[in-house]
């Protein structure tokens, strides 16, 4: 559901494309580091195991020791996906992963995302250009074209109009 002004979030996270960049950790510190934030900075066995459940959580459980700066194709959105699950909020917001990523790998971190979400009963937006993945893995979609809003749904209500081309969905002119 859309979040209400009656119901706040008390935590909120955007894991923004920055959030994995300290090129020099490894991939356990740099999730160690978003558990950490906000908290005192001792680490005990509690820490340890929370890191290491995130990372399997993610898939990322074989590059704890690699370097964040070696980590490639969708391995970086998945860090920063772990870094933000990590500090358990209410809601996450994502930017859409790399384009460049296969859109498979798209469609298994937003499957992942929705699985978290549930798991972990917090609400989460990603934005996706990727339409196809998005009606297969939302619960309910805000369409945007040229930043107005142009549709809002179901999967289930969306599917046919977007097919018969009842929704604009032509890309913007550059």
């Amino acid at each position: 559901s859309i979040l209400a002004d009656d119901e706040p979030a008390t935590r909120t996270i955007l894991a923004d494309r920055q959030a994995a960049s300290v090129a020099s950790l490894r991939v356990f510190e740099a999730l160690l580091l978003a558990h950490k934030q906000g908290d005192r900075w001792a680490v005990g066995a509690h820490e340890i195991q929370a890191v290491g459940a995130s990372l399997e959580q993610v898939g990322l459980t074989q590059a704890a020791g690699k370097l964040v700066s070696d980590l490639a194709g969708d391995a970086h959105y998945r860090l920063r996906l772990a870094q933000a699950l990590i500090r358990r909020p209410d809601v996450l917001l994502l930017d859409e992963p790399d384009p460049a990523l296969p859109l498979a790998a798209q469609a298994d971190i937003a499957a992942l995302l929705k699985h978290a979400a549930a798991e972990q009963g917090m609400r989460a937006v990603i934005a996706m250009a990727d339409l196809h993945t998005a009606l297969q893995v939302a619960d309910k979609l805000l369409v945007l074209r040229q930043g107005r809003l142009v549709a809002i749904g179901t999967p289930d209500e969306l599917r046919d109009p977007l097919r018969a081309g009842r929704i604009d969905m032509t890309p913007a002119p550059p």
